[in-house]
């Protein structure tokens, strides 16, 4: 059980990414914002935004998943 103090928990990162998503990405369209945070609902996807250590690599990502989906 010592090892479980202090882990993040899924929530912990869907909440972490859905702020640092709003923080880093003031300026996109309300339907990319809307779709990205949608995303970041998904475990695996807040857990990989948030892992990003490059802010380039967390944009490139957004981007990505906004070509995917067909938003500009």
């Amino acid at each position: 059980m010592k090892g479980i103090v202090g882990k993040k928990t899924s929530s912990d990162y869907r909440r972490e990414a859905r702020e640092l998503f709003q923080q880093l990405e003031p300026d996109l369209s309300d339907p990319a914002i809307i779709h990205i945070m949608k995303l970041l609902q998904n475990d695996l996807n807040a857990e990989t935004y948030v892992d990003f250590t490059r802010d380039g690599l967390r944009k490139a990502w957004v981007k990505e998943q906004m070509s995917l989906a067909g938003i500009q």
